[in-house]
């Protein structure tokens, strides 16, 4: 069967890393059963996979199996391929914080499986893989996992005004891009090109994410259509439905029917409780 553990960051990591998944399915012949589907995402993650490695059908990525990656913002749905005994420990970081672990530039990361090792080094790898495969539980995997995050903490990631622009997408993904960027004393045209070159897309390319993981968590907390709407900062219901089937291929409605049955509704809903909205289990 799959244990699944979500587990909060520490107080110190708390405006880093917004949630941490904990993995573990030891029957491999279960583990190839079960569809992992992850939606569009505003947020970077780093995966470690300490058992058998995992594939996906990712562009320029499809099938090709790994074990520990570094993905900032995504921009398509992507399904995940378990190959056998799985465990994993999957970081979903707040929308400015990887920059503080591996570098400002996290445009190199959209839409891409950017190996562990080549942004970290081997050696921090192979050794976090092996505490994680010698832990005796969830508890002791995120000791390690913490340990691993703190030792590479950066005092600073995006200069500050992009971390704002950031962070005020990520509150209010409806506020126009020109209202931040006199905010900000600057054109909009130098926020747009300053933005997708850091963070990996424009603007509102980055609003559009946020509100696609914005639906799926509100309706998960028993908001009505009209009020996810008006929260995700939509005109109309209209509007919200056809964004959010541009992004994924599917209406709102349709996507969560599906992640809604019996088998993995709890664990579907604690993922979007967590941070994880666009993390689903079919």
């Amino acid at each position: 069967m799959l244990a699944s553990t979500l587990l909060p960051p520490p107080p110190d990591l708390a405006e880093v890393v917004e949630s941490v998944w904990d993995v573990d399915v030891p029957d491999a012949a279960f583990a190839r059963t079960l569809d992992c589907t992850i939606l569009p995402s505003a947020s970077a993650v780093m995966v470690v996979h300490y058992r058998s490695p995992i594939s996906s059908d990712r562009r320029r990525f499809e099938g090709r199996p790994y074990r520990s990656v570094v993905t900032g913002v995504q921009r398509e749905v992507v399904r995940l391929r378990l190959s056998g005994d799985t465990g994993s420990m999957v970081v979903r970081f707040r929308p400015d914080g990887a920059a503080r672990l591996f570098g400002a530039t996290m445009a190199a990361f959209a839409d891409a499986n950017v190996e562990l090792a080549d942004a970290v080094g081997v050696t921090g790898v192979s050794l976090l893989q092996e505490r994680l495969a010698e832990a005796g539980g969830a508890a002791q995997r995120m000791t390690a996992m913490v340990e691993f995050l703190r030792g590479r903490l950066r005092p600073e990631g995006f200069d500050a005004p992009l971390q704002l622009a950031v962070r005020l997408l990520r509150c209010r993904p409806g506020t126009p891009v020109g209202t931040i960027a006199r905010r900000l004393e600057m054109s909009e045209r130098h926020l747009a090109r300053c933005f997708a070159g850091t963070v990996g897309v424009p603007p509102k390319q980055f609003a559009r994410l946020v509100r696609a993981e914005r639906i799926v968590a509100s309706r998960w907390r028993g908001h009505g259509w009209a009020q996810t709407a008006a929260d995700c900062g939509y005109v109309d219901q209209a509007h919200m439905v056809n964004d959010f089937r541009a992004l994924t291929g599917l209406s709102p409605n349709a996507y969560l029917r599906a992640i809604a049955g019996p088998a993995w509704r709890e664990t579907n809903a604690r993922l979007a409780m967590s941070g994880f909205c666009n993390t689903a289990i079919l």
